[in-house]
């Protein structure tokens, strides 16, 4: 067997490896390292900055080629036409990318408009409430969406590009707005194998645009500014150069020019002839404790001088707290690998655009007649119409020949071509069925498949609309947010739920909206409460809701519907509680359960409560057995408050049994006199009149009593 030899270690060779040390106390803990920065200064940040802009230098030359497109840029260059001697060719935009865009990004926009709710968070179903409080949550939050002006314009932005250029990106950097900001793809800058998740990107690029007296606004208390992490002699370089030559500052103490801005800032100064805004590049990067840290930097157009404006370390816990990725396509998994339908279809639309340009000069010269003469008369041709006749000089000759057009070949192409571009961009024009006869079964499959292609980029689309969703609501329920619109709506809220349950709700994730209806859905719906109507095994008042909604909407079935209780539920409920009167009756304590009908158990316990009264005269037992019901009752009440009941909605009940509570009363006092009455040799009648001037005692003390709401 071969042996390793080994090499001897000598202490010299172990303080040559820095494994031993003279002074080192293998008890003391070393010195903990200041954590290394992803980003070491402001001169690294600018070199990732313009990195991250030349990189995307190219992706944002197809796209401006691809919105010119859009904008019915025009299939040839007009100048290349003269040129070649072909100016007289027809050079128009037919528009087939925007007539293909503009179907298809508002599909986007109806899915968001169609939805019950925006936002699907919900509270755990065995927290007190569930029910209640989370639909109140989620229609709050959708109705200060929905209800918050430019909303829709925002929704539309997102649409249109994510259709149209395959990805776009969505940022919530201001703690103290609930409102998103969309950036554009020249706007939001990330490496090229970046993720279609936010949490897995290293480094984001947003470029900002500052009016001046929005900075100046938070550079006014010049402390707190610093504190936050604002640099404020760069920061205020920055207003100076944005602002005009004869409104800038002349001074080179940055304190003076301060103040200067401070007096002259003003929102009016925004708008100065010559004012620009001040671009800042919003630099995000992750850290190795897998925060992320801010930079803020501005350049001075036309150098290279950057400067740094703002800084803040581990200001987000993930990337996902402030930024969305919307891509249009799964592609190969990165962001950037998701094309739009500008991207996919921009060579075939320009195709079609010339075929249909080529079918207009045909069908225009085939109306034209040929004149033929020498070539060097050609200049001098002239045409003179009289009435019904035409004149032409004799050393020209009219062809009788026409020009056949031969467009039907051009109209099949340009339906050939169309078809491919309908297919590449999701199907979105209608089907025409061939034939003379369509069956119904045919139709059906196609519209079955059609459906199902068009609900993919939907769905996946609400999927990270529900993703913003998630930091949205968080932003809006904040203490911090200063939106009035949101702040009341936090008020309303806190008064169906605490402030733990608030923040509960808030931070769940909106795993995605919740939908509305599809048409075949509805018709499902409306065929089964149909066929089910009065089945005791179904509850008929939630199929009448379902029914309802179908047919018009949730809210049209909360307005119209009363508060009714199913029969079957009703019936079950009564008799129950009609079998726990008599167990009380006895003695027993009954345990009230959480998914009793609370309502439907008083109503069916206050009959018994009269009966038992009616019998208070002559029953030496009622006063335990109406404890033992007003006991129960008190239950039932505790139970429907702690499930968000409203007190108004229970004040008939606790009247009565408050009352019943006085009786009982009395009735001890009764009881208790005449006993120590008879226990003391007392003649009976005298027994009885002193238990009637008790309860009478009694019943003056109840009358004085400080009014109030009974413990319960």
């Amino acid at each position: 067997m071969a042996t390793v030899s080994t090499p001897e270690v000598s202490n010299s060779n172990v303080q040559g490896l820095g494994l031993t040390n003279p002074g080192y106390d293998p008890k003391k803990p070393l010195p903990k390292k200041p954590p290394q920065r992803a980003i070491a200064d402001e001169n690294q940040a600018a070199r990732i900055c313009t990195k991250l802009v030349n990189d995307a230098r190219e992706a944002n030359a197809k796209n401006r080629r691809i919105m010119a497109k859009y904008n019915a840029e025009r299939p040839f260059v007009q100048q290349n036409l003269d040129n070649d001697g072909l100016g007289w060719k027809t050079n128009i935009s037919t528009q087939p990318l925007a007539s293909m865009v503009d179907r298809i990004s508002p599909r986007f926009e109806r899915a968001v408009e169609n939805v019950r709710y925006l936002t699907s968070s919900k509270l755990p179903d065995d927290h007190p409430g569930a029910s209640k409080k989370t639909e109140a949550f989620r229609k709050e939050i959708t109705t200060l969406c929905r209800e918050s002006p430019g909303w829709q314009e925002f929704v539309g932005d997102i649409a249109q590009e994510f259709a149209l250029f395959g990805w776009t990106t969505v940022a919530q950097a201001d703690e103290y707005s609930w409102f998103p900001t969309h950036y554009r793809q020249d706007r939001a800058f990330f490496p090229t194998l970046t993720k279609q998740c936010s949490d897995d990107t290293e480094v984001a690029l947003l470029i900002e645009d500052w009016k001046p007296h929005e900075l100046v606004d938070i550079l006014r208390d010049k402390d707190a500014a610093i504190d936050a992490g604002w640099d404020f002699e760069n920061s205020v370089e920055a207003i100076n150069m944005a602002m005009p030559l004869n409104h800038r500052s002349g001074q080179s103490d940055h304190n003076r020019i301060y103040e200067d801005l401070y007096r002259e800032a003003n929102t009016a100064s925004g708008y100065y002839d010559s004012a620009r805004v001040i671009q800042v590049y919003a630099l995000y990067v992750k850290e190795a404790n897998g925060k992320v840290s801010l930079w803020r930097l501005n350049n001075t157009p036309g150098t290279s001088t950057w400067r740094l404006m703002f800084k803040a370390e581990d200001l987000y816990d993930k990337m996902s707290d402030f930024l969305t990725f919307f891509a249009f396509q799964k592609a190969n998994g990165t962001l950037k690998g998701s094309k739009g339908v500008g991207r996919i279809v921009y060579d075939m639309a320009n195709v079609i655009d010339r075929t249909r340009n080529e079918v207009t000069d045909r069908l225009q010269l085939s109306g034209k007649i040929l004149v033929q003469g020498d070539e060097k008369q050609i200049p001098r041709f002239r045409m003179s119409v009289f009435g019904n006749a035409i004149l032409i000089g004799s050393e020209f000759e009219v062809n009788q020949k026409s020009i056949d057009p031969k467009v039907k070949e051009f109209f099949q192409l340009d339906q050939f071509m169309s078809m491919i571009l309908n297919e590449q961009s999701g199907n979105v024009t209608p089907r025409q069925f061939e034939g003379e006869r369509t069956t119904k079964a045919e139709v059906e499959i196609f519209a079955a498949r059609e459906e199902e292609q068009k609900d993919n980029p939907i769905a996946r689309f609400l999927m990270q609309f529900s993703r913003m969703m998630t930091t949205l609501q968080k932003r809006a329920v904040s203490s911090k947010c200063d939106c009035k619109r949101a702040k009341a709506m936090r008020k309303r809220l806190l008064e169906i739920m605490d402030e733990e349950e608030l923040d509960m709700i808030a931070d769940s994730a909106s795993a995605e909206v919740v939908k509305d209806l599809t048409d075949l859905e509805r018709q499902q719906i409306i065929l089964v409460a149909t066929e089910n109507a009065g089945n005791p095994l179904v509850d008929q008042e939630e199929m009448l809701r379902r029914k309802l909604t179908a047919q018009v909407d949730s809210e049209f079935a909360e307005a119209v519907m009363n508060p009714l209780n199913d029969p079957i539920q009703t019936a079950e409920q009564t008799r129950m509680q009609q079998m726990e009167n008599v167990l009380i009756a006895t003695g027993s304590q009954v345990a009230v359960s959480p998914r009793d009908n609370h309502i439907l158990h008083l109503d069916a316990l206050l009959p018994e409560l009269d009966r038992a009264m009616q019998g208070a005269e002559t029953d030496p037992n009622i006063s335990e057995i109406l404890k033992g019901l007003v006991a129960h009752g008190q239950q039932h009440i505790q139970q429907a408050t702690a499930q968000g009941m409203k007190k108004a909605e229970l004040s008939e009940y606790l009247a009565t049994l408050n009352k019943v509570s006085q009786v009982v009363q009395q009735l001890d006092a009764y009881d208790q006199s005449v006993a120590d009455a008879v226990d003391q040799g007392v003649p009976a009648d005298q027994a009885v009149a002193a238990g009637q001037e008790a309860a009478v005692v009694a019943a003056a003390g109840q009358q004085g009593a400080p009014a109030g709401p009974p413990a319960v």
